[in-house]
């Protein structure tokens, strides 16, 4: 799925095989210049050739500086794209780590309210009088 690992899509990857794929036909292996043939410049009534050596070697080179523009360019996405994932990765441990404290914050207060809850109706023996209130993971 666009060169990404473990099945994960890879949009760097994907966006660099499309401009390879673009690119590629333009290079001097896949679009070679053949001289005209000799029957050709012979006859006075036929067209001069479309494209000259030189026009051909401008246009492989542009192809290859765009392809190592491409290379250098993906190299570079997928650096900070694996920067970004360890940064995620930190910050989501980081939030499970204050969720894991806040749940159990307010597991305790729940279960203090359940103590003083109990102390008034068995031991004390009396209607609970008090207003208990949670406050987040306090209980006030």
């Amino acid at each position: 799925k666009g060169g990404g690992d473990g099945g994960v899509l890879d949009p760097v990857g994907l966006a660099a095989a499309a401009a390879a794929e673009t690119l590629t036909p333009w290079t001097a292996e896949f679009f070679p210049w053949f001289p005209p043939e000799p029957e050709d410049l012979a006859d006075p009534f036929s067209a001069p050739p479309a494209f000259g050596p030189d026009v051909h070697r401008v246009i492989w080179v542009e192809a290859q500086t765009a392809l190592a523009r491409v290379h250098a360019l993906t190299r570079q996405g997928r650096t900070r794209k694996a920067a970004l994932l360890l940064e995620s990765a930190h910050v989501s441990r980081e939030l499970s780590e204050w969720i894991k404290r806040r749940v159990e914050a307010e597991i305790e207060a729940s279960e203090a309210l359940a103590a003083e809850a109990e102390r008034c109706a068995l031991d004390l023996e009396e209607l609970i009088t008090t207003d208990f209130k949670l406050e987040g993971a306090a209980l006030v």
